[in-house]
């Protein structure tokens, strides 16, 4: 049968050629050239250097379509073997991708058969994303491992240790291995997790809270720490709560061991512990220069101790029993006084301690995010203002001890004079 390739009177050929070669089927122009020197396979108008009409076959013995500039003999080209495995390979022949055909794809390694039901994406020796669209709707992200074909066990790809991010049933899992030898099973342990309600567990699978940190060795379960060696003027480490109570109603920090609650601190801002003991550090071994304390007697005599009522609590506050730091200042002893930033809090309070304006996008307030993760509002912008005043009772206190063994030594003197006038 023959097959005719037509071409205009400006084309290359100038007009007809014959040919046994090509099967035109009978009607039909199989292969056409235009002006342009397009190619169309089964086409007769053409925008590209070759378009084809209809599928190109890879037949069972491996055959290759192949890319490349002029003059190279092993150019990039796409090849289908006799597995029905898809190569992808760079200028010099290197294989550099495969597809599978399970549907696994490797970048620069030849993929694994992941286990019944998993697809994976395999990139260089290491890495791997798997996903399974069976009963576990479970996606993976591993390092140096893999789910067996074999049987339902993970095994390590290379001696080394391995790795697993899972998406799975809703849930986030960080899972992680000691090192092991290549093909050998894998003992995951789960690092983190956060679960569908959003509650995150580090070193335990439990999330009884929204936060729930555990380690079962010994050392640190949280530090928290700033490396800012100098300029720090925030929170280390906060512990707040929206409610606004004093009545003991909660805890703000409850501390406890195998023995039960050793230490609260309470919403009131009582701080109560298990033995009623505060301390530092006493030991004359990290102390110098030690003499006895001066005189403490004209100090306490001048304290003006004040009873008064927070203003934060309001009129339906209890009385307290303490001092005024001015007044401290006043008699002298301004070492005992200290001074902090203010809080936004404070404010309320007095004007002196700052200002605070509503806080919008404009003024580069923080946006307040509800669970969705849309901006309800922006919190309001404190500028502080005067420093707060705070007392060092504890130091307040030893300065009373001194001054009362003064008040004994006196005592004791005046009983001795006593004494001796009633045997006269």
């Amino acid at each position: 049968m023959a097959t005719i390739i037509q071409g205009s009177a400006d084309s290359t050929f100038g007009g007809t050629i014959e040919s046994t070669g090509i099967d035109d089927n009978a009607t039909s122009t199989a292969i056409t050239i235009d002006s342009s020197e397009n190619v169309g396979i089964g086409r007769t108008t053409m925008s590209y250097p070759l378009e084809v009409s209809g599928d190109i076959l890879c037949g069972a013995s491996g055959n290759t379509l192949r890319f490349g500039r002029s003059g190279q003999s092993d150019g990039a080209r796409i090849q289908c073997n006799n597995s029905s495995d898809l190569l992808f390979s760079n200028n010099g022949g290197n294989e550099r991708m495969r597809i599978d055909s399970s549907g696994n794809v490797g970048i620069g390694v030849t993929p694994e058969s992941h286990y019944t039901g998993y697809v994976g994406l395999d990139v260089g020796d290491n890495a791997a994303l798997i996903s399974n669209d069976g009963g576990t709707n479970c996606t993976s992200l591993l390092h140096n491992s893999y789910l067996n074909s074999g049987a339902t066990a993970w095994v390590y790809k290379n001696t080394d240790e391995a790795s697993m991010y899972n998406q799975v049933d809703g849930k986030h899992e960080f899972k992680v291995a000691a090192s092991g030898s290549a093909d050998a099973a894998i003992s995951w342990t789960t690092a983190m997790q956060i679960n569908n309600s959003g509650n995150a567990s580090i070193g335990t699978t439990s999330n009884e809270a929204k936060l729930d940190v555990r380690r079962g060795d010994n050392g640190n379960v949280i530090s928290a720490n700033n490396s800012i060696s100098s300029g720090f003027n925030n929170d280390v480490l906060e512990i707040s709560s929206s409610q606004d109570t004093s009545n003991h109603s909660y805890n703000l920090l409850e501390g406890r061991n195998g023995g039960g609650a050793r230490i609260n601190i309470a919403d009131s801002g009582n701080v109560t512990n298990s033995n009623n003991s505060y301390g530092s550090l006493s030991d004359e071994r990290v102390k110098q220069n030690i003499t006895d304390a001066s005189s403490q007697w004209e100090d306490i005599k001048a304290l003006k101790v004040r009873k008064f009522k927070l203003k934060r609590e309001g009129d339906s506050g209890a009385y307290q029993i303490g001092v005024i730091a001015q007044e401290l200042e006043s008699s002298g002893m301004s070492k005992l006084v200290e001074d902090r930033q203010p809080l936004s809090e404070d404010v309320a309070l007095h004007a002196d301690f700052g200002t605070i304006v509503t806080g919008t996008a404009d003024n580069g307030a923080t946006p307040i995010k509800n669970e969705e993760g849309n901006i309800t509002g922006y919190e309001d912008v404190f500028t502080a203002g005067e420093r707060i005043k705070e007392v060092k009772y504890s130091v307040l206190y030893m300065k009373s001890i001194k001054a009362l063994q003064e008040a004994m030594d006196r005592i004791e003197t005046l009983e001795a004079k006593v004494t001796a006038l009633e045997n006269a």
